[in-house]
């Protein structure tokens, strides 16, 4: 959590014991270093190894999941390797609607690009009820000309008039 080299030696011996947990663990130091560009390829894969192992920490894996978001959401290189990593679920579902977040990231990043539409459209009719989900579902329909652009935009505009006022709205600059 620190960024401290010397943790790599202890991820290191890990690794003999959970691949999957070591590189999760040398994926967030890197990110935590800002090595992000590094950090990539090893959340990629350790992304790709919890499909099928549902072993990993799943606090670590959390953090995975969002580390992958985050460094979709910042880069559009970044979004473009970790999508295929982040479009099919977890074992067992595990943090599916982190998943979903973190795959809306990438898209956000990428914009509306053809497979958009269709992996949103796989979800239907019970799409998760996040506004970053909802808002791309809407963008990534219209886009394509979706017949459901106009039920996602409804379903926005129903989630936008009930969502709560964020504290911050209220205040003067």
């Amino acid at each position: 959590e620190a960024g401290d080299e010397r943790a790599s030696a202890w991820i290191e011996r890990v690794a003999m014991a959970s691949p999957v947990e070591a590189r999760a663990l040398g994926a967030l130091l890197r990110v935590r270093q800002g090595r992000t560009g590094e950090a990539v390829p090893e959340l990629e894969a350790s992304l790709l190894a919890y499909r099928e192992d549902p072993w990993p920490d799943p606090g670590l894996m959390r953090r995975v999941v969002q580390a992958a978001g985050d460094a979709a959401a910042a880069n559009a290189g970044h979004a473009a390797r970790l999508l295929p990593a982040l479009r099919a679920p977890f074992v067992l579902r595990a943090f599916e609607e982190e998943r979903l977040v973190a795959l809306a990231q990438a898209f956000s990043r990428l914009g509306p690009v053809p497979e958009c539409a269709a992996s949103i459209a796989a979800l239907e009719p019970f799409v998760p009820w996040v506004r970053d989900w909802l808002e791309l579902r809407a963008r990534c329909y219209q886009a394509a000309a979706d017949p459901r652009a106009g039920s996602a935009r409804a379903d926005l505009g129903v989630f936008l008039s009930r969502e709560p006022m964020r504290f911050s709205d209220g205040l003067l600059p």
